[in-house]
C-alpha cells in the first residue's frame, strides 16, 4: 500500500513538473529560484513529504495523549478547602503550635462593627468626660475619649486579643 502511494504521488509531482515547464520561464529572481526547484529531483521532494506527514501524525498522536490525560490533584485546594472546615495538617512541633492558634483566632469584627461601636461608646462617655474636664474643646475631648477607647474593655479589638491568648 505505501509504494502505491509513493507511485502516485511521485506521478503528481511529474506532472506538475511538465506543466511548469509548458510555462513560460522566470525571469531575474524568479528563474534563480524555478532553478533550484528543478535541481532537487523527486526523491527528495517525496520523502519531504512524507517526513511532513509522519511530523502531523505525530502531532495528532500527543493530542490524543494529553486529551486522555487526567486531571491532576491539586493540593493546594485541598488544603485550603480543609483548613476552612477547620482541619489542620502539622507535622513537627512549631507547626502545630501554629496550626492550634490560627483554629483559636476568631475573626476580626469589620469597620463597620467597629465605628458603631465606638459611636456608642462616645455617646456613653462623653458626658462624664465633659464634666471631667469643662474646659477642653471638642476635639480635645474627642482625643481623650479615642485613648479610654482604645484600652476599653468594649472595644471589640481588645475582646478578640483577649480571647486569642
Amino acid at each position: 500500500q505505501d509504494w502505491k502511494k509513493k507511485e502516485a504521488k511521485a506521478a503528481a509531482l511529474a506532472a506538475e513538473e511538465a506543466e511548469l515547464g509548458k510555462m513560460r520561464a522566470p525571469k531575474g529572481k524568479a528563474r534563480k529560484a524555478a532553478k533550484s526547484k528543478k535541481k532537487k529531483n523527486d526523491l527528495s521532494l517525496l520523502n519531504e513529504f512524507l517526513a511532513e506527514e509522519e511530523k502531523g501524525k505525530k502531532k495528532q498522536e500527543k493530542a490524543k495523549l494529553k486529551a486522555q490525560d487526567p486531571l491532576s490533584h491539586n493540593p493546594n485546594r485541598q488544603r485550603a478547602e480543609e483548613e476552612a472546615a477547620g482541619i489542620y495538617n502539622a507535622s513537627g512541633i512549631e507547626n502545630a503550635i501554629n496550626a492550634l492558634e490560627i483554629a483559636n483566632k476568631t475573626e476580626k469584627p469589620t469597620e463597620k462593627s467597629l465605628k458603631a461601636a465606638f459611636m456608642e461608646y462616645e455617646e456613653k462617655m462623653m458626658p462624664a468626660l465633659r464634666k471631667d474636664y469643662p474646659s477642653l474643646k471638642r476635639s480635645q475631648l474627642k482625643d481623650k475619649l479615642w485613648k479610654q477607647w482604645q484600652k476599653s474593655a468594649e472595644n471589640p479589638l481588645n475582646s478578640v486579643e483577649s480571647s486569642g491568648n
